[in-house]
């Protein structure tokens, strides 16, 4: 999720926006420290998911809170993970590569120290709570962790990747499409309503609800699943997207707003 360092929306924002707060940088400009940290940031994050794994952390906290952990029905890999745990911790890794790629490859705006740190702990914050509910027999969607036909043949885990890797391919496409757009001088000062864009306003931001939809169910079912979708939807619906439109229609004026008025959805096409 491109998120920056807290500051106050733009004053010529619609509908109350300029109250909302806006955690993305509109500065463009390097950042050498910022962007080191995140990306350390962001690399230790697979190494403390599997920590929980495999460490005894996780075990240790589900049984503080009373309940028990998953119990081991089929051999592991190199790393000591089962099947249903070597995907787990493949979502979590692959967030760090999606998100670390958007900063190093797409991303022109400056990253803060204080940004970084607020951007990869609600991430890894965000991963560890997948973990620990896929651990846990109270809400995990594995009653045992067994082979990889067992995955196969349990919807959520087979649903939820798919609902993952389908997220992820359509952030980084929608943002890559942008940034070649605004790479070509020609497009210099211009909006971008082209490409995935042209289907969903803010199709990024729906690419990031639908990954993170879809691990969430990997993790804990159908339930976590919509609890996930909904808290995303409501937050970039009520407090990013009323942000980022104020700010474009501000830079670009009514070139941007009538973008926007021919695109009938947000951020996921035929949805919302």
């Amino acid at each position: 999720m491109a998120s920056r360092s807290p500051k106050e929306s733009p004053e010529k924002t619609p509908k109350g926006a300029s109250k909302l707060t806006d955690y993305v940088s509109r500065v463009k400009g390097p950042s050498p420290f910022g962007t080191a940290l995140f990306t350390g940031l962001r690399l230790l994050d697979p190494l403390l998911q599997y920590a929980i794994m495999t460490r005894g952390l996780g075990s240790s906290l589900i049984r503080l809170c009373g309940a028990g952990t998953v119990p081991l029905a089929a051999t592991t890999n190199v790393l000591g993970l089962a099947p249903y745990q070597t995907v787990m911790l493949s979502l979590a890794a692959g967030s760090t590569i999606s998100e670390t790629f958007w900063l190093l490859y797409i991303s022109e705006q400056e990253m803060p120290a204080e940004q970084a740190v607020f951007i990869a702990a609600f991430n890894t914050a965000a991963n560890s709570l997948s973990t620990l509910l896929s651990m846990c027999t109270v809400t995990s969607v594995m009653n045992q962790y067994g082979d990889w036909k067992s995955l196969l043949h349990c919807p959520p885990v087979v649903f939820g990747t798919a609902l993952y890797v389908g997220g992820v391919l359509l952030q980084t496409v929608s943002e890559i499409q942008r940034k070649k757009f605004k790479e070509n001088p020609a497009n210099k000062g211009k909006p971008y309503g082209g490409g995935l864009f042209a289907l969903a306003s803010h199709i990024n931001y729906g690419g990031f609800t639908i990954w993170r939809t879809g691990q969430a169910m990997v993790s804990a079912g159908w339930a976590f699943a919509a609890f996930s979708n909904a808290w995303f939807i409501y937050d970039f619906l009520t407090r990013a997207v009323p942000v980022l439109d104020g700010y474009c229609e501000q830079k670009y004026g009514a070139e941007y707003t009538q973008i926007v008025e021919k695109v009938p959805y947000k951020l996921i096409p035929g949805v919302i």
